[in-house]
């Protein structure tokens, strides 16, 4: 293990991502996640990650804090493409691995996705109300499932927003648990977070009385999890479908499980388009089920001029 740590804290210095470390070093998933554990564990470690899915660990003595819930992702070039997905509840029945495998290894592979975001309830938790569908019957059990079948993309990594369900897993703090044992698994915290690009930023948000999607006015969007089902308000708020089969409310027709693959165009470190592609799975295959192009910036301008009227309205 000393000899691994120096070697792993050399090419650091190099600046060579993780990914290069792990394929330079000839270590397994498990071992490499082991190893920075370690090196996690005995220096103070600042973390750097890219839109192109690559993330750099440096060893600092006093490295500048973060806040938890916040992240920046540093640009190659104008365009920045992300995949988004929520609840995949791992340890219930209704789990969908199958799924989470195709959007990462089939959609994700394919398209040259490097970032993924997941919204939250990662895993079911532990409440008296669903031992009867669960697969994974106490929060340990969850947690470590997550840990050995959620999909690593090599050249990607996931930011995750924990939610309400994984708040509840007898005691165990999920953020830190999954990403102590996947590097690849970046955590947000939990319920709401920002992630910073160029001059803008973006909000993830899990359940509305839980996070802050109504004080998050700067952010350019807002994507949202927890409600399973897709929808867009005001082209601002997007609700994310659920990545399993569990339901929560009373539609009209059942929603079925899917992602939203978006492309955000960058311009003077400004978000100025959206395009969003969402997905949805029908027989167990990946299915188009809605396209749009978002002007984010002159959805920005509309609101700070129905803001400034209502300015002038007040006074």
């Amino acid at each position: 293990m000393e000899q691994n740590i120096a070697i792993c804290l050399e090419l650091m210095k190099q600046k060579k991502s993780l990914d290069e470390i792990q394929l330079m070093m000839g270590l397994s998933d498990p071992s490499f996640n082991d190893l920075l554990r370690e090196v996690r564990a005995r220096f103070n470690i600042i973390r750097k990650i890219y839109s192109d899915g690559s993330i750099y660990y440096r060893a600092l003595k006093n490295p500048k804090e973060v806040p938890k819930n916040e992240i920046r992702i540093n640009l190659r070039g104008n365009k920045f493409h992300i995949v988004f997905l929520a609840d995949p509840h791992i340890g219930s029945k209704y789990e969908r691995i199958d799924l989470l495998e195709k959007i990462y290894y089939e959609y994700g592979a394919k398209h040259n996705v490097h970032v993924f975001v997941n919204g939250g309830d990662m895993v079911e938790g532990i409440y008296p109300s669903n031992k009867k569908k669960l697969l994974e019957s106490t929060g340990a059990k969850q947690v470590d499932k997550v840990v050995r079948v959620y999909p690593h993309l090599p050249g990607a990594y996931t930011l995750v927003t924990y939610g309400n369900h994984d708040e509840n897993t007898e005691g165990i703090d999920t953020a830190s648990y999954i990403s102590d044992r996947r590097y690849d698994i970046i955590s947000l915290g939990y319920n709401s977070s920002i992630i910073n690009i160029a001059d803008d930023s973006i909000g993830v948000v899990h359940k509305v009385s839980m996070g802050r999607v109504y004080n998050m006015v700067e952010q350019a969007m807002i994507f949202k999890a927890h409600g399973h089902k897709s929808r867009n308000i005001q082209n601002r708020i997007f609700y994310v479908p659920a990545s399993s089969e569990e339901h929560l409310g009373n539609y009209e027709y059942e929603p079925l499980p899917g992602f939203i693959d978006t492309v955000l165009t960058i311009e003077k470190g400004k978000i100025k388009r959206a395009d969003l592609t969402q997905f949805a799975f029908a027989d167990g295959k990946i299915r188009l089920a809605n396209e749009q192009s978002i002007r984010v910036d002159e959805e920005r301008e509309k609101k700070l001029i129905l803001s400034k009227k209502k300015e002038n309205v007040n006074i």
